[in-house]
């Protein structure tokens, strides 16, 4: 038996793409207004080559999330209703552990070799619109 390490991840609920893709490339239409530019080269919010430990490992098929759902509402504070309301969830995974990277910052798995375990809503049930 592999071991596991779960992984928190905010996708679309459709595409299943991370908050930070453009969802209309054509017209550089950011999915979540003002994500992009609040989270843009902050030192809160590291891009994944800032980020030492995950930037020397990347690989294509990674995909990004966080170690638990506190990491997570941190990181996003302040986005998770307008991230609600453009269809994204908090998808809970168990990745083998073997091929994650866990750093202080965020998390890189192989999403194509992880099972979702559950899905939440992005906001907590009493902060819904």
């Amino acid at each position: 038996m592999t071991a596991t390490t779960t992984v928190y991840r905010v996708e679309h609920s459709v595409t299943g793409e991370g908050p930070y893709i453009r969802s209309n490339r054509d017209t550089n239409w950011d999915a979540v207004p003002g994500l992009h530019r609040a989270h843009n080269m902050s030192d809160a919010h590291p891009g994944p080559y800032a980020d030492d430990v995950v930037g020397r490992k990347l690989r294509d098929e990674h995909s990004f999330g966080f170690s638990s759902r506190e990491q997570l509402d941190k990181w996003f504070k302040g986005f998770k209703k307008k991230l609600h309301t453009a269809g994204f969830v908090i998808r809970v995974f168990e990745a083998p552990e073997d091929t994650t990277v866990i750093s202080g910052h965020q998390t890189i798995f192989v999403k194509d070799d992880s099972k979702v375990v559950q899905t939440l809503p992005a906001v907590r049930w009493g902060q819904l619109p």
